[in-house]
């Protein structure tokens, strides 16, 4: 689960497939799925689902109760990945509340580039003390090794593709002194 201030230029905005990020208003409980998750709970907008948050537990006398709360599904997104499967957006107040956050705790911040393989660099320099980093790697990294595999089999495939005639050339040329005398000293058979 992640929060997001709605009126913000968060990426899940163009991703809206039903309903709309607006409808995220602080104390009101909405939640965006991804399509792939609605399906499988079977929920469409408008519906409630429950969100609960073992890790925001609290101890009572009748034992460890998870944070919980009813939401109502304010719209559905679709990014064509694992992620409509997994992950819940709400508004970034009534998450903190849900996770049981101060009013002035941040549990990370989202940042979004052109190039998701420059976080590469960006992962090695220093953070504050008590901060650690993670990343798409780490939480959606099958997808984007995927997509790093196919960008470079693309450039290999492009690089052969470019030296090739130059490989037939060779190949052509080698064997045309070969023919022309027959045998090349490395070649020669044992006398």
């Amino acid at each position: 689960m992640i929060g997001i201030e709605p009126n913000s230029d968060d990426p899940i905005r163009s991703r809206i497939v039903s309903g709309s990020v607006e409808r995220l208003a602080a104390g009101k409980y909405q939640v965006l799925l991804g399509h792939s998750l609605a399906r499988e709970l079977d929920v469409r907008v408008g519906d409630k689902v429950r969100l609960m948050v073992t890790s925001a537990s609290q101890y009572t006398p009748l034992g460890r109760i998870p944070s919980q709360r009813m939401f109502t599904v304010a719209g559905l997104y679709s990014t064509g990945s694992d992620v409509d499967s997994q992950l819940v957006v709400t508004h970034i107040s009534d998450a903190a509340k849900l996770m049981r956050y101060k009013s002035n705790q941040a549990s990370g911040w989202r940042l979004f580039f052109d190039d998701p393989f420059v976080v590469s660099q960006l992962s090695e320099q220093p953070l504050p003390e008590g901060w650690s980093w993670s990343d798409w790697r780490e939480q959606r990294g099958e997808l984007f090794q995927a997509v790093r595999m196919e960008k470079n089999m693309m450039g290999l495939m492009l690089g052969l593709s470019s030296e090739l005639p130059h490989l037939i050339l060779f190949q052509r040329s080698l064997w045309s002194s070969w023919r022309s005398s027959q045998r090349l000293p490395f070649l020669r058979p044992k006398e």
